[in-house]
């Protein structure tokens, strides 16, 4: 019996020696997010948004980003597109590294009982400058996978129908790919919840709660994020009056 405790004591000794080397690093955040789509066509849709982070409870800029894209509908309820992002990141409310990002995605709309689903799997390549010496980090691609419902809750007035409230659950892998990638495979885990307002059919806002979780480039280094996140989200329909777009005006992805 005592050579059987004495076994398991040695077997779980590196187990607890990871555990004891084992670093989280853990931030509160605070984003905002506007978001635009443009429906030009029966087929062709322009989208673009913008988004300003900070972390710190709003003490210390994080990072801007804007992007632009083009979606084509393949079917009424899947589309693919392409687009670009440009985005900044700070430290210590510097600008401390340009990003360069054009992306591919692939994406479905459904909807069951009033129930809205989304899936979005998108493939991003990254180019990135650290500013104060003017390197530039290996080229890494990033691969994305957003699974998004939407169910409703409540109508908003009896004399608009298309004033709702909504509750927004949603969960997003984002995976790295390179050859310089080695600890860091899982960049995040973002899991979503919260409540959206449609209030009307150009118009919604979301007051959402992010719980995210990554690995670093550092094999025992992790991070943690608490984000609170505000979204607003337009659309605007440039075709003939009569047609009928089934699709939900929500984009709530970075």
């Amino acid at each position: 019996m005592k050579s059987l405790i004495g076994l398991l004591f040695v077997l779980t000794l590196p187990l607890f020696g990871i555990a004891q080397h084992t670093k989280t690093v853990r931030t509160n955040n605070q984003w905002i997010h506007n978001y635009a789509q443009f429906r030009v066509s029966e087929r062709i849709n322009v989208e673009a948004d913008a988004g300003f982070r900070t972390r710190d409870w709003f003490q210390n800029i994080n990072m801007y980003i804007v992007r632009a894209g083009v979606t084509y509908n393949v079917h009424p309820r899947w589309k693919v597109g392409v687009g670009f992002a440009h985005a900044g990141t700070f430290i210590d409310n510097e600008l401390y590294k340009m990003e360069y990002r054009p992306h591919q995605e692939v994406i479905s709309d459904h909807t069951f009982s009033g129930v809205e689903i989304t899936n979005r799997l998108r493939i991003e390549e990254r180019v990135q400058r650290v500013l104060f010496n003017d390197s530039v980090v290996p080229f890494s691609a990033r691969i994305r996978f957003k699974f998004q419902v939407a169910a409703p809750i409540v109508s908003l007035s009896k004399a608009h129908p298309e004033r709702k409230l909504f509750l927004i659950l949603a969960d997003e892998f984002l995976l790295n790919a390179g050859n310089t990638v080695k600890y860091n495979v899982l960049d995040q885990n973002r899991m979503i919840v919260g409540p959206s307002f449609r209030i009307s059919e150009h118009t919604e806002i979301a007051l959402l709660y992010s719980y995210q979780f990554g690995t670093t480039t550092k094999s025992n280094v992790f991070k943690q994020d608490h984000v609170a996140w505000l979204t607003l989200n337009h659309k605007f329909d440039f075709r003939k009056k009569d047609k009928e777009d089934p699709a939900s005006i929500r984009d709530l992805g970075e």
